[in-house]
């Protein structure tokens, strides 16, 4: 292989690895954005969670003490 041959072909396995380098980027940002999004939606998810814990043990406590008084 003659040395300008030797030096294309590097050429075009490093524009090739360029590429690749760029489609990873791109999906790694892509993945990144969907966790980022899931970990909201986590977060709403676990207030809303609390949320209705709270209502739930109220209503129990509720529920209770008017067992008790009647």
């Amino acid at each position: 292989m003659s040395r300008k041959s030797a030096i294309t072909t590097l050429e075009k396995r490093i524009e090739k690895l360029v590429q690749d380098n760029g489609k990873l980027q791109s999906e790694l940002e892509q993945e990144r954005y969907h966790a980022e999004g899931l970990s909201k939606v986590n977060e709403v998810l676990a207030r809303k969670y609390r949320a209705e814990k709270a209502r739930a043990d109220a209503m129990a406590k509720f529920l209770k003490e008017e067992r008790v008084t009647k």
